[in-house]
């Protein structure tokens, strides 16, 4: 019988039937549970197959006649229709599939399951990789297009984080490469001395008199910049501490002159992590006063449910403060360095002190044998700075130290 619109839309079960099928040439209308579905019916190989080709009246008589044909046509050549229909959704996903694909299910399940701090590359994922490569097809990346991409990023004068960036992109391509969704790299031929260019360690630091500079800079009106960036920056100067660990600290964590920083918000090589603790100078005290807040957090986003980006005061510095104090190219981590130079040449801390003020892994020997926290020797050379530092740039007695 040759189906029909009209029988088609006229199929119904008799008493007692569980079923009611219209047939024409392996073509079959099957009414089963009040749904009616199309079906063509073959035979390969010597083994019987049923192809399901969509629901009546969703796929009309004319457009289901002309589906059967085409698959018809693929078992006379000998090849199965319902293996080439799967093969040709996947060809289809695997084109419509774009770096914001990759890049979804590349955090989720490496990054965030084998990176200690996932919020580091996540940055480098929304600020860099999806803005820049978010809408290309997987299939159109080319190591032509990566390069100009990365060198998008040098010429706005960011060649170290290219390099970044480019080895974020070498693992993102490998992993597509394991999960069969890539075939090759299309990063693995680009190396970072021909993007930022070869790195060294850096060491930069800003001199006592410099950090002077900076620190009556602040205080001025010569900048734009809101107060509690300012008093950031003073705190990383006056503790040593990573910006990160500053700027994503909570009140919870600093109780009278000490603050604990946890181990989530370290960044650290060692085995077992302890969290950091630093004491709290008086004047560290002091400018840790001026920040209070309603928040959970220290210096926490408009949103405040978070912190504020990482990268905030290396912003704030490339936009208001690079080439009006001093004359090199620093940033927010050079404080760091800054800071226990200073410690070593001005208050002439013991270098074991310095290393556990900075929270560095102790290598060797050093290691094996200094158990010691050492806190008084910290608690004594942070105040210290921070009396030498406000007397020198308040004018008031400059305090001499001894080595020791």
């Amino acid at each position: 019988m040759k189906i029909t619109d009209r029988n088609a839309r006229a199929l119904r079960l008799g008493d007692g039937q569980k079923t009611a099928i219209l047939s024409e040439d392996g073509l079959r209308l099957k009414l089963m549970n009040d749904s009616k579905r199309w079906e063509f019916r073959f035979s390969l190989n010597k083994k019987r197959y049923v192809m399901g080709l969509g629901n009546y009246p969703d796929v009309g008589v004319a457009t289901v006649r002309k589906m059967k044909q085409q698959a018809a046509e693929l078992v006379a050549q000998g090849i199965n229709p319902i293996e080439q229909r799967k093969a040709d959704k996947i060809k289809l996903e695997a084109e419509n599939r774009d770096v914001k694909w990759l890049v979804d299910h590349f955090y989720t399940n490496y990054i965030l399951k084998h990176r200690e701090r996932p919020d580091q590359p996540k940055q480098i994922i929304d600020a860099d990789i999806l803005p820049g490569l978010g809408s290309v097809k997987l299939n159109d990346l080319t190591p032509m297009k990566v390069d100009a991409f990365l060198q998008g990023i040098v010429d706005r004068g960011s060649p170290k984080h290219a390099n970044k960036v480019l080895t974020l992109l070498k693992q993102m391509f490998n992993y597509g490469i394991s999960k069969g969704v890539m075939p090759t790299n299309p990063a693995a031929t680009i190396s970072k001395k021909l993007i930022g260019g070869e790195e060294h360690a850096r060491e930069v630091f800003l001199s006592v008199d410099e950090l002077k500079k900076l620190w009556l800079f602040l205080d001025s009106d010569e900048h734009g910049i809101s107060q509690r960036y300012c008093i950031a920056f003073k705190l990383l100067i006056l503790t040593g501490v990573r910006t990160g660990e500053l700027l994503k600290a909570r009140w919870g964590e600093i109780e009278g002159d000490v603050w604990t920083i946890p181990v989530e918000h370290i960044k650290t090589r060692k085995k077992n992590p302890k969290p950091h603790v630093v004491y709290l100078a008086d004047q560290t005290k002091a400018l840790f006063e001026q920040l209070k807040n309603d928040s959970d957090f220290i210096y926490p986003h408009q949103s405040g449910d978070k912190p504020v980006y990482e990268k905030t005061l290396s912003y704030v510095v490339r936009d208001s403060i690079q080439g009006k104090v001093v004359d090199k190219h620093w940033t927010p981590h050079d404080l760091r360095r800054s800071f226990a130079t200073a410690q070593s040449e001005v208050i002439k801390t013991n270098l074991m002190v310095i290393e556990k003020l900075l929270n560095h892994s102790l290598g060797g020997m050093a290691a094996v044998y200094n158990k010691a926290e050492m806190l008084e020797e910290r608690k004594q050379a942070l105040q210290g700075w921070a009396d030498y530092l406000y007397a020198i740039v308040y004018n008031n007695n400059v305090v001499q130290f001894k080595a020791g």
